[in-house]
């Protein structure tokens, strides 16, 4: 036996094209087909299948992004609060403060649509505000001088003297608390004669009858000296200003007053014999 080795199995014969160089190697395989990547959300084709909206503009040939619809512009709130503000100062014309601020939201609301180029409001609304506000001032001005100047003429029922000229006090009211004085020359409803105080402010109110006869005991004396006649033969009428039971511990102040029944008296009563 021969000590040689066997020799090596022969290579399986892979014929060239005829066409082709010996060396150049053969037709390589397609690479595989790429994974699914996990990012991507297939599009469904297919009957019934809407088609996918339209994308957000600027791809040529696509949609564009352009259009719009204007909003409309705000109303201003400054110039409602005017508004509703005047209203109340022209109605409350006792209270200057509604009035006020009425002229200054006026004012704020048109210096705000001025500012706002067209995207606030209720220009109208200010003005009338502002207009409001300013009629509501006036108006309360005068209301305030009318205060003033009626209680500069008028006084207390208990703050009364004799000689004071005043108006005749309505007899259908519960109680007077002030009345309007005039000069003696000036045509007036009544005149004081009398006024002071009763006596027994310890003792229990004793009733509207009994303070009444008390205090014409008192007047009717001195309406004889004040006016140089007596009353019982006057052509003159007289009545009484009295506390009442509910201030009968704090006060026991009367007021007699006299007047004329057949209209204003024009000149004092005293010394006229009347």
């Amino acid at each position: 036996m021969s000590d040689m080795p066997p020799p090596p199995p022969s290579q399986p014969f892979s014929p060239q094209p005829a066409n082709q160089p010996a060396n150049q190697p053969g037709p390589q395989p397609a690479p595989p087909a790429p994974a699914p990547s996990p990012y991507t959300v297939p599009t469904p084709t297919g009957p019934g299948v809407p088609p996918p909206p339209p994308g957000f503009g600027g791809m040529v040939g696509g949609p564009t992004f352009g259009g719009g619809f204007p909003a409309a512009p705000r109303r201003s709130g400054k110039a409602i609060a005017a508004l509703v503000l005047g209203i109340s100062g022209l109605l409350l014309c006792f209270i200057a403060v509604p009035a006020i601020l009425a002229v200054i939201f006026g004012v704020l609301a048109m210096k705000e649509i001025k500012r706002s180029s067209g995207t606030v409001s209720g220009r109208g609304m200010a003005i009338a505000g502002l207009v409001l506000g300013i009629v509501g001032l006036i108006s309360a001005v005068v209301f305030w001088i009318a205060v003033g100047f009626g209680l500069a003429n008028s006084k207390n029922v208990f703050d009364l003297e004799p000689g004071d000229c005043i108006e005749l006090p309505d007899r259908n009211s519960d109680e007077v608390v002030r009345v309007q004085t005039f000069d003696c020359d000036e045509a007036h409803g009544a005149e004081v004669f009398a006024a002071g105080e009763l006596p027994g402010g310890d003792e229990p109110y004793p009733g509207v009858d009994e303070v009444q006869a008390m205090i014409e005991a008192e007047c009717r004396p001195v309406f004889a000296e004040y006016v140089g006649i007596d009353f019982d033969a006057s052509e003159l009428s007289a009545t009484t200003i009295y506390p009442q039971e509910a201030d009968w511990d704090d006060t026991q102040q009367y007021v007699c007053i006299a007047f004329d029944p057949d209209g204003d008296l024009t000149e004092s009563i005293a010394g006229s014999g009347r």
